[in-house]
């Protein structure tokens, strides 16, 4: 039993020995591609002095660049005089954005022992399935990497007027590589730092969530086929999966609800194309126009993927509770236990998104309906 702090400062026996053993898992390979935004956190390197110095270091020489990047990037873009309404979506993007990886940044060492500690529990509880592949996960990311691939690469060969020329671009037209090389770090800065990590963890908040809704629909299956039923273990078992279930939102749900922040910024951006359609194809080439539909069609995904596997837990939760309702008969004399669990089993169980919304299949329609109807409201200004 955990007396203080959270489970996330202090890594149990059964949490190494999970590392040990899940080398190929899905929370590892998401934990690469945060590395490759340069999001580090402390499992990757040695205890040597050298180490510690450079994973202090080299995070805070990263994130000064990306935060000059924002500062450089947001007054320019929003009052840039060509396509003001784009500019404009395309600010609200970098400010999102860099809000999602600040706070990213502070918790990954915590999101690293939130997947180990899930793994750990769900196999001592026997609720681990080595058959979950998480392949939906593998090929999402694969198709993130070469759309966002894309959108870098149309970035550096666009002729449409690019946010850094009124600052440094114009004065330097004859020279064609340097003006190459500044466009390329503005695009592997836009692409690895700003926009992969909000989609990395759109895949790590999709991975918990299948596991959680595992677990529960694992206890769930055991329930219905238990003849002889121990409720006293199966409370304390049920119990635990919720207190799982609300110490992984507590960590999750700022996150979330930073990550929808970014998501209604690009679907803004998305928007004002369909809005604006005769100003888009009159002054804006193919090439930057298919970015801005790649870019809306990836994140929309996202967004959609992460609100269901989320919502998912909260509809698990909900057959449990239809089936405990089968199992005790309200007329048959119960126990305090059979009471204690049948008012447990009552109370909801979902994720929420900043301990605000939880988020339910309700949640996703109110959820694009709001962006859609403030988007078409903040044109409108």
């Amino acid at each position: 039993m955990r007396k203080n702090g959270n489970f996330s400062d202090k890594l149990p026996i059964q949490m190494r020995l999970a590392k040990r053993k899940t080398k190929k898992d899905i929370f590892r390979y998401l934990f690469i591609l945060f590395r490759i935004c340069c999001i580090l956190d402390k499992e990757h390197t040695s205890n040597s002095i050298c180490s510690v110095y450079f994973q202090k270091i080299f995070p805070f020489i990263i994130n000064t660049i990306v935060v000059l990047y924002a500062i450089v990037n947001t007054p320019l873009v929003a009052f840039h005089t060509s396509n003001l309404s784009v500019n404009r979506a395309n600010a609200t993007i970098t400010v999102s954005s860099l809000i999602h990886r600040w706070i990213l940044c502070s918790r990954i060492d915590k999101l690293h022992n939130l997947s180990f500690h899930l793994i750990a529990s769900s196999r001592r509880r026997n609720l681990y399935s080595e058959k979950s592949k998480h392949k939906l996960i593998y090929i999402w990311s694969s198709f993130s990497i070469l759309g966002l691939a894309y959108l870098g690469i149309c970035s550096v060969l666009s002729i449409y007027p690019h946010p850094l020329d009124p600052l440094i671009l114009k004065h330097i037209e004859s020279w064609t590589l340097l003006k190459i090389f500044i466009r390329t770090v503005y695009a592997v800065v836009m692409v690895t730092m700003m926009i992969l990590p909000v989609s990395v963890f759109a895949m790590y908040y999709t991975a918990m969530c299948q596991y959680l809704c595992g677990m529960l629909k694992k206890f769930r299956k055991s329930l219905q086929a238990t003849a002889n039923r121990d409720y006293g273990e199966i409370l304390k078992f049920y119990l635990f999966i919720r207190k799982l279930v609300s110490d992984i939102d507590s960590e999750l749900s700022i996150l979330m609800f930073s990550s929808s922040l970014y998501y209604a910024s690009t679907t803004y951006f998305g928007l004002t194309t369909i809005i604006h359609q005769d100003d888009y194809w009159k002054d804006v080439a193919i090439l930057p126009l298919s970015t801005v539909w790649v870019l809306f069609a990836t994140n929309f995904a996202a967004f959609m993927t992460m609100t269901v596997s989320g919502s998912s837990i909260y509809d698990e939760s909900a057959n449990i509770w239809s089936v405990v309702q089968e199992t005790i008969s309200p007329e048959q004399n119960l126990t305090p236990t059979q009471k204690r669990f049948l008012s447990v089993a009552e109370k909801e169980l979902a994720m929420t998104a900043w301990k605000i919304a939880p988020v339910k299949r309700s949640f996703i329609i109110a959820t694009l309906g709001t962006i859609v109807t403030y988007c078409i409201l903040l044109d409108s200004l």
